[in-house]
């Protein structure tokens, strides 16, 4: 009786005092800690019952199974399942069990076995296969999985359904988002606040802000986290003060605002630097005692540190009672990004002395303030710590770090570290070449340009600037024009004004002044004042009086104030005389 209304602790006391306990009564103990999710305590009770030398029976296993998959301990589970075999008790119900169990621990493919072999598939079940890709980060084969059972004539229940659409948004799936949406439809389900706020979730996070405002209207009672579901996908794709006019909404609507709310809140705030608003905010939560919410208090740092009030954001930091790397974080980028990046790399430093697991976040920060500072030293320190706590081969780090090491001169370093990736993506390729360019080697530009393509890795925009870049300081007029017209002829890409700067600063400088001029003419956007100085300074180098004034003339148009234009037609003049 106890057991079932949740009072384990009285409970255990009547267990406790029973002088001869059998399997149904240990069951019974371990069944009520397994319900009420305290997976832990079951474990060890069906240990005690062992050393007890009382043998378990099937409804035992099926309870600890479940308290296998609430606690996570994959071990525990493969040695019941194993028992359970040499025992010769597998029947559907232990079956049904371990798809939920396998699929909760992240054994995927054994789940899917196990629920392959069973003759009578429920929905439950597919259910339980389906959560369990999405949770461990396959949510395409979640969808497969979604798909195989619709085929199978099984109908998906709401869980299916917020699985599903859970999958969808993790890949941003957004069409087949919306046939499920379609699928809820038809069974007049968008309405329910449950299947709404997954609807809305899924909107923000394939980007589409306007479905998920519909999503939301859809919903007949809204809780605060449909409104905090929508005010999060606004946020995190920008629109911050939409999210703030929501937060008002909600406000005004009666609802009341939690922690997540708040944080939502704050962060919109952060982004739009309005510190009048995030101050505002601030005394609200305060009135209702969240400010010790650990979300809330570092979300108020970052909130401080963007809006450039550091010493209000250090203050708030001081005073939590719990200093975590979100935190931290917060913390360290706002003295990166307003300037202070040596006292970016103090707290860094004191950070790694708190000996708190430090996340990828956390060495972008300490890598920028590094390249902000030209503090090659404190980079490499900054890197050795990378190293010890294994994140030399995640993409980002990798990337921030050749890009530091580029910063500094040192492009062999640089390559050392591109050479360690895992995946060497655009930004990886970019971040090499452009370190090449900067020394000037067009040779190692041209060759590593070559080899990007030959991994299947397109170029881009930036990829193209710091080649045309280094053809420009090389004068290699040939060269810059081929990469020129490849742009757009075999990767599809619109030179933008930088691209064009580029060649008619080459042209210029080779003397082909008129070919330079033709090119301005025919640009898809007006020229600015950097392309005609550029064929001012050509005009100067070929002594051309006349094409240096129209030169002079276009850029008095732009600007008829800029001094750069007169000194330049000057010192034509000058030459000329």
């Amino acid at each position: 009786m106890y057991s079932k209304f949740g009072f384990l602790v009285k409970a255990q006391e009547v267990f406790d005092n029973i002088t001869s306990r059998t399997a149904v009564s240990w069951t019974a103990l371990i069944s009520a800690y397994a319900d009420h999710g305290y997976g832990k305590e079951a474990l060890i009770c069906i240990r005690k019952m062992q050393e007890d030398g009382i043998c378990p029976d099937i409804i035992t296993y099926v309870c600890g199974l479940k308290a296998c998959g609430i606690k996570g301990a994959s071990i525990e589970g493969q040695e019941i399942h194993t028992e359970i075999v040499k025992r010769g008790l597998e029947n559907v119900l232990i079956s049904t069990t371990l798809v939920d169990m396998y699929a909760k621990n992240g054994f995927l493919e054994e789940a899917r076995d196990h629920l392959m072999h069973l003759a009578v598939r429920d929905v439950v079940l597919w259910t339980a296969l389906i959560d369990g890709y999405v949770e461990n980060g396959f949510s395409e084969a979640a969808l497969e999985c979604f798909e195989q059972m619709q085929e199978e004539g099984i109908s998906p229940d709401s869980v299916t359904f917020a699985c599903s659409l859970k999958a969808c948004g993790c890949v941003g799936a957004a069409h087949k988002g919306r046939e499920i949406h379609e699928e809820i439809n038809a069974r007049d389900l968008a309405k329910d606040y449950f299947i709404g706020n997954c609807l809305i979730d899924m909107y923000c996070k394939c980007g589409l802000l306007l479905k998920a405002r519909e999503a939301f209207q859809e919903i007949l009672s809204k809780d605060v986290v449909s409104w905090t579901a929508l005010m999060n996908g606004f946020v995190e794709h920008g629109s911050f003060q939409e999210a703030l006019d929501l937060f008002e909404e909600m406000c005004n609507e009666g609802i009341s605002s939690d922690a997540v709310s708040f944080v939502c809140s704050l962060k919109a705030c952060g982004g739009m630097k309005d510190i009048c608003k995030g101050e505002e905010i601030y005394t609200e939560l305060l009135l209702k005692g969240l400010e010790r919410d650990l979300s809330v208090g570092s979300s108020l740092v970052d909130m401080y540190s963007k809006c450039g009030l550091l010493v209000e954001a250090q203050e708030i930091f001081n005073k939590l009672a719990d200093q975590n790397i979100v935190a931290w974080n917060a913390l360290i980028g706002g003295y990166v990004e307003h300037g202070f990046s040596e006292v970016a790399l103090e707290c860094f430093h004191a950070l790694l002395c708190e000996k708190i697991p430090l996340h990828a976040v956390t060495f972008l920060c300490a890598l920028k303030a590094c390249g902000n500072s030209g503090t090659l030293e404190a980079g490499q320190d900054v890197h050795s710590k990378i190293v010890e706590h294994g994140l030399e081969s995640d993409s980002v780090v990798g990337n921030s770090l050749a890009d530091l090491y580029v910063k500094c001169g040192l492009v062999i370093e640089a390559q050392m570290v591109f050479a360690t990736l895992p995946v060497q993506d655009e930004v990886s390729w970019n971040t090499l070449i452009s370190g090449y360019s900067q020394l000037g080697d067009s040779q190692a530009v041209f060759s590593l340009c070559d080899k990007m393509v030959e991994s299947d890795t397109k170029p881009n925009l930036i990829t193209f600037l710091s080649v045309l870049n280094v053809c420009s300081n090389a004068g290699l007029l040939e060269e810059a024009c081929a990469y020129f017209q490849s742009m757009k002829n075999m990767f599809g890409i619109n030179p933008s004004p930088e691209h064009h700067n580029c060649i008619v600063d080459l042209l210029g400088r080779s003397g082909l002044v008129e070919i330079a001029v033709a090119l301005i003419g025919n640009l898809p956007f007006h020229p600015g004042l950097v392309l005609w100085h550029s064929i001012l300074g050509a005009c100067r180098k070929s002594g051309d009086v006349d094409l240096g004034k129209e030169a002079f003339e276009s850029a008095m148009h732009l600007d008829e104030n800029d001094v750069s234009s007169y000194i330049a037609l000057s010192n034509i003049y000058v030459d000329v005389d």
